[in-house]
């Protein structure tokens, strides 16, 4: 853990670069965190990974999220509104 109490980014098995939540807000997005993990949860923005009881991001994959406008990377099951 670093001196700011935010864990770096962790490499995994792949080789990608996954963050936690403290290095997407607000970094790259200017949202609160509460709004970003809805963002996710709802498929407007990347899910992330889970590992262990932590929800952490691809950072390439967030930042080819944003390149390409912020669009829904999944349709939301059960139709919409």
């Amino acid at each position: 853990m670093s001196a700011s109490g935010v864990l770096p980014g962790v490499a995994d098995t792949a080789g990608r670069r996954l963050v936690g939540i403290d290095e997407i807000i607000p970094g790259r997005v200017a949202i609160s965190k509460r709004a970003w993990l809805r963002l996710c949860d709802s498929g407007a923005a990347p899910w992330g990974h889970k590992v262990g009881a932590r929800r952490l991001w691809d950072i390439s994959e967030v930042e080819s999220w944003i390149a390409g406008g912020c669009r829904p990377v999944r349709a939301v099951k059960g139709g919409g509104r």
